[in-house]
């Protein structure tokens, strides 16, 4: 029997220190323009992984995740500072610190058309436009001007793309699992 979409869970960030003495904490999302962390919403919460999170859709047992409700959220120069009802105190926001945010994956706003969410395509296989198979994609990496898709294979090893479409990425078919790449040179050590 296979598992509903309500048992994946995708690590959406990190709490950090509590902001200020009426239990605020600063939180540090994945995606900055994150619509999660709307007044009213609820968020859960799980103890930091030992390995840092991927992204990937993962398994969760519910006893391991408190869930808070969103009372305040802003946005400012260093990330998020989000007000949880269930958090009254600096002490309170002490309980959240250096924990995961983790989102069920039913409970993301629905992409549009063209539109799709990286932790959907973690598992894809990267293949060149030429047919070669450059391995399983197994996290995406921000970086200053975007993001890097990193695939994992067996002869190559780690190859980063860079999430640029037509220069690199041509086409993310989700339903195939797939994502078709640009043989550019110097892709690949050693040429491409």
């Amino acid at each position: 029997m296979g598992a509903s979409n309500a048992d994946l869970w995708v690590y959406c960030g990190q709490f950090g220190r509590p902001h200020g003495v009426r239990g605020a904490v600063r939180l540090w999302p994945h995606n900055p323009h994150t619509e999660l962390l709307t007044p009213g919403s609820t968020i859960y919460v799980t103890k930091r992984r030992q390995e840092e999170p991927k992204g990937e859709l993962v398994r969760l047992d519910m006893t391991s995740i408190d869930a808070y409700t969103v009372q305040k959220s802003r946005r400012d120069a260093k990330g998020w500072v989000v007000t949880l009802e269930e958090l009254t105190s600096r002490e309170g926001a002490e309980r959240v610190k250096l924990c995961d945010w983790v989102a069920r994956r039913e409970d993301f706003p629905e992409p549009a058309e063209d539109e799709f969410y990286f932790s959907d395509l973690i598992g894809a296989e990267g293949v060149l436009d030429d047919g070669r198979s450059i391995g399983v994609l197994t996290e995406v990496l921000e970086a200053g001007a975007g993001e890097l898709l990193s695939f994992e294979g067996i002869g190559e090893g780690e190859v980063l793309v860079p999430f640029v479409w037509d220069t690199f990425i041509l086409k993310v078919d989700l339903e195939a699992r797939r994502v078709e790449i640009r043989a550019v040179k110097g892709l690949l050590e050693g040429g491409v």
